[in-house]
C-alpha cells in the first residue's frame, strides 16, 4: 500500500473515532500493559468479562486495549493494579 493510501486510512480512522466518541461520551478506551513480559490472557479475559468491557485492539503480546463505559474501565483498572498489572485510562 502506498503512503497516500495509508495517510487517507489514518485520517478516516481518526474521523470515525472522533465521531464515535462524540456520540458516546460515557465510553472510553484503556490500555492493559505488562512491561515485564506477556500478559496472562486467560486472566485478562476473565477480568474483562467481569467488568463488562471488550477487547478493542490486541497490539502486542504485552499490550491490549479494551473499551467500554468509563465507570467499568475504572473498576477494571483498580483490579489490574491490585494484581500488579498496569493500565492507562
Amino acid at each position: 500500500m502506498d503512503f497516500r493510501t495509508c495517510a487517507d486510512l489514518v485520517n478516516k480512522r481518526a474521523t470515525c473515532i472522533t465521531e464515535f466518541s462524540e456520540s458516546y461520551p460515557h465510553a472510553a478506551l484503556m490500555a492493559i500493559v505488562n512491561k515485564g513480559g506477556e500478559l496472562d490472557h486467560g486472566r485478562i479475559e476473565t477480568l474483562i468479562k467481569e467488568a463488562q468491557v471488550h477487547i478493542a485492539l490486541n497490539n502486542t503480546k504485552n499490550q491490549l486495549v479494551v473499551g467500554g463505559f468509563k465507570k467499568n474501565l475504572e473498576e477494571l483498572s483498580k483490579t489490574l493494579k491490585k494484581e500488579n498489572l498496569f493500565s492507562t485510562v
